[in-house]
């Protein structure tokens, strides 16, 4: 059983730095296997759960900062819009 709970990664073993990269490494040594079990999930607006390490290292992050921009644009011109309607009216 310890070795299911985080605690059990202690500070300067294998197993932290492993995890460590993961969360942290860089696109060009990304490794699926580390991918695959990685506990951690970024949950997004269309719903899908992306696994940490690969959203912050294959491009996840960016795409989705993206389309929350657009997002918020569009939000801000629709109000924009209906505010000066009411101001016309």
């Amino acid at each position: 059983m310890e070795g299911l709970w985080s605690a059990s990664a202690v500070a300067g073993t294998e197993q932290t730095a492993d995890q460590f990269q993961c969360a942290c490494g860089p696109g060009y040594t990304f490794n699926v296997k580390q991918v695959m079990k990685c506990c951690v999930g970024i949950l997004v607006p269309d719903g899908r759960v992306i696994p940490f390490c690969a959203y912050n290292s294959v491009g996840y992050r960016e795409q989705i900062e993206e389309e929350l921009s657009r997002e918020r644009t569009l939000e801000r011109a629709r109000k924009k819009i209906e505010f000066a309607e009411r101001s016309n009216s």
